[in-house]
């Protein structure tokens, strides 16, 4: 989903119009990353939820719209942009859509499904290829074998290096 802050600011809204987050989910799981993870934490999180750097201080490991649009300035951000994106979306790429401008409503659901089809043998694929990153935050009813160290009607927050034996 990407998460926008809506005029009001009372709704972060789903670009791609399946549901509406209230701003109070994205704004509690954000004051509980920076009130309880270092300063230097590193987190893979949902590509479409743009604010993440902003609201929580923190290191995230992609931004669909910010990066993609620095991208286009620099061959070498965009090598890195194009292979992360690959790589958080199981080998989903931009040409994977035959259109020469994929429209947000075709693009974003595949990147949210695509998102939470991750589990645990592929996150730690994503741990090794990226090193420093460890947390995961998630959609609700994304269950990963890893600890889960916070939770809201919304978001789950999982800490990659407490892996456990099954996910509950």
């Amino acid at each position: 989903i990407g998460y926008e802050l809506a005029l009001s600011g009372k709704k972060f809204v789903s670009m791609n119009a399946i549901k509406m987050i209230p701003a109070s989910s994205l704004i509690d799981v954000c004051d509980w990353i920076k009130n309880n993870t270092h300063a230097k934490a590193a987190f893979f999180h949902p590509v479409l939820f743009r604010p993440f750097r902003a609201c929580t201080k923190r290191q995230g490991f992609i931004e669909e719209k910010l990066d993609g649009n620095i991208a286009i300035v620099d061959r070498r951000f965009a090598n890195i942009y194009y292979s992360r994106f690959a790589d958080i979306h199981r080998g989903l790429t931009y040409l994977d859509f035959p259109e020469k401008h994929v429209a947000a409503l075709d693009l974003y659901p595949k990147m949210q499904e695509r998102y939470l089809s991750l589990d645990g043998a592929y996150i730690e694929f994503l741990k090794e290829k990226y090193p420093g990153y460890r947390y995961f935050l998630t959609e609700k009813g994304h269950k990963l074998p890893y600890l889960l160290i916070f939770k809201n009607s919304h978001f789950l927050l999982y800490d990659l290096t407490q892996e456990l034996t099954k996910t509950k």
